[in-house]
């Protein structure tokens, strides 16, 4: 009986570690954040066309699109919150960061087109995945204030109704 428990461990130990040391989640978080990140620099153009002919429709059709990548990304942070090193967390943080500025690059077309009452429960939406995400780094001692609010200006969030939970001591100065 104990050596059927030793032999389970051992084949647990062996499918969750590779040899390298990596998880193979933290590889698919980083993945998650490029696929998303890549999701939401493709809509720009769109966007900008969307709102020089008034079509909303286009727009939320982007951010469901955004939403579910979002989604998606927060699953597989959730998933691997347990393995990380700090390592893993610190380059996930420059993931964030660098997501963050993208989707603030698509929020400010958004705002200058006048879309953002229209789009508004589409972009409310976006609140959720983007909190899961950000409550890791919270959790493992991350200062998201400064770090979020020296990159991201967090008016423009505030701006559509997003609302992360930080305040911004650097930057923008904004309370998002």
């Amino acid at each position: 009986m104990l050596f059927r428990s030793l032999i389970a461990a051992l084949a647990l130990t062996a499918s969750v570690v590779k040899g390298t040391g990596v998880t193979p989640v933290s590889t698919d978080v980083t993945a998650k954040f490029t696929v998303c990140a890549d999701v939401i620099v493709k809509l720009g153009p769109s966007f900008q066309d969307a709102c020089k002919k008034d079509k909303p429709d286009d727009i939320v059709h982007g951010l469901i699109n955004v939403h579910a990548s979002l989604l998606d990304l927060s699953a597989h942070i959730d998933a691997g919150v347990g393995v990380w090193a700090d390592a893993d967390i610190k380059v996930f943080v420059g993931l964030y960061v660098n997501l963050m500025v993208k989707l603030q690059a698509l929020l400010k077309i958004i705002v200058a087109g006048g879309q953002t009452d229209s789009c508004r429960s589409s972009l409310l939406a976006l609140s959720d995945p983007l909190k899961v995400v950000l409550s890791v780094f919270i959790n493992a001692g991350i200062d998201v204030d400064a770090t979020i609010g020296a990159h991201v200006d967090l008016d423009v969030l505030a701006t559509v109704g997003i609302s992360l939970g930080i305040q911004a001591n650097v930057g923008v100065g904004a309370s998002v």
